[in-house]
């Protein structure tokens, strides 16, 4: 499990995954905030955990719920293909990135 410290504007923030080609590029994306320890506990917590499937995941979405983005995992423009395709869902406060 790879777990980064950051200081976003003076919020705590703790990123975990055990996916670990996901943590090089947010490592990356937020290298001038990291840090070594928070001084406090974190404002926000980020995790990223893989599952075979979706059915290992124990999150029902609600019928309210709002598609906020998807995508195929094509390539676009100057994006390379990724073969991920992925939805953001935004249900009841809870942001869902699936």
């Amino acid at each position: 499990m790879a777990e980064s410290w950051y200081s976003l504007y003076g919020t705590a923030v703790r990123y975990e995954t055990d996916v670990p080609i996901l943590a090089q590029p947010v490592n990356e994306l937020l290298r001038h905030f990291r840090r070594d320890s928070l001084e406090a506990d974190a404002a926000l917590a980020i995790c990223f955990h893989q599952v075979e499937d979706r059915t290992q995941v124990p999150l029902s979405i609600s019928a309210s719920a709002r598609k906020l983005a998807s995508g195929t995992g094509e390539a676009v423009g100057d994006r390379r293909a990724t073969g991920l395709p992925y939805d953001v869902i935004l249900d009841q406060g809870l942001l869902i990135a699936e």
